[in-house]
């Protein structure tokens, strides 16, 4: 009576094979990015590395207009609001080893708890946002395909 082996269809395998090595690709070209440590988002995610990808895409996709939002929350006086929403960044960014984007959302997030009445204006507030969003530019044009 003959064991029966698992088979793997051709075509499957061969799919499986390149997103395997665009993934691996991806992961050297985002290994390489100033304040992005890769190693602690896989480990979050038990080194399922086309699960980190995706998070971190969607993670972009969902947070690169924060200081925008902040800004809105600023300008109506939501403190608390903009608040949470460095504290929110703050979080996700680590989990995800944005260490430069978490270092920053957590300055934001202390100078706004510190000075209850800051503006936007204010050119502490202002620097951190700038670095913010140079931060998420770099992350996406990293998570770009290279052609």
């Amino acid at each position: 009576h003959k064991t029966e082996e698992k088979f793997t269809p051709a075509p499957v395998a061969a799919t499986k094979l390149l997103q395997d090595t665009v993934n691996e690709v991806a992961l050297a070209h985002l290994a390489v990015m100033p304040g992005l440590n890769v190693e602690r988002g896989l480990a979050t995610l038990r080194g399922k590395t086309a699960r980190y990808l995706d998070l971190l895409q969607k993670f972009l996709d969902s947070h690169v207009n924060d200081m925008t939002k902040l800004a809105a929350n600023l300008a109506e006086g939501d403190q608390a609001a903009a608040q949470r929403l460095a504290h929110t960044l703050k979080g996700v960014a680590a989990t995800l080893g944005a260490e430069h984007l978490a270092e920053s959302a957590q300055r934001l997030e202390a100078i706004l708890r510190e000075h209850p009445g800051m503006t936007i204006r204010s050119d502490k507030i202002h620097s951190e946002m700038e670095i913010i969003n140079r931060e998420f530019t770099a992350l996406a044009a990293a998570l770009t395909p290279q052609q």
